[in-house]
């Protein structure tokens, strides 16, 4: 069966945000395997050393503290 029209265009558009979606997720992955070896090796921060990557949450929590309060 033949897509014609705006049914073909809705097919690249759907393959095109799948590919965006799928770019996206594998940036995602490195950025966070790059964060955990980074703070794996550094010494300076416990917290950052002992829970990688979650870590930063903390200090953006405490960040948003301050403009909550």
């Amino acid at each position: 069966m033949q897509t014609t029209g705006f049914s073909h265009w809705l097919v690249v558009l759907v393959e095109t945000f799948a590919a965006a979606f799928v770019l996206l997720l594998a940036i995602s992955v490195v950025w966070v395997l790059v964060t955990w070896v980074t703070d794996r090796k550094q010494t300076a921060n416990s917290v950052l050393r002992n829970f990688p990557v979650i870590g930063h949450f903390r200090y953006g929590f405490s960040r948003l503290g301050e403009f909550f309060r």
